[in-house]
């Protein structure tokens, strides 16, 4: 995934968020909201970035 689609996944999350959190007028933010339905998604998925997949190099 390039950097101009995730930055474009992570907006549609966000707006969707939002939209849900003025529909049914929960007291969290949006964005958070979002983030919690990435998240989820992405463990539905069972997908990582391949960054996430190397092990930490220590200095």
């Amino acid at each position: 995934m390039n950097f101009l689609n995730g930055i474009t996944l992570l907006l549609v999350y966000q707006l969707a968020g939002e939209i849900i959190v003025r529909l049914l007028g929960v007291s969290i933010p949006g964005p958070v909201l979002g983030m919690v339905m990435l998240f989820i998604t992405m463990m539905i998925r069972g997908r990582r970035p391949r960054l996430l997949n190397r092990p930490l190099r220590h200095c």
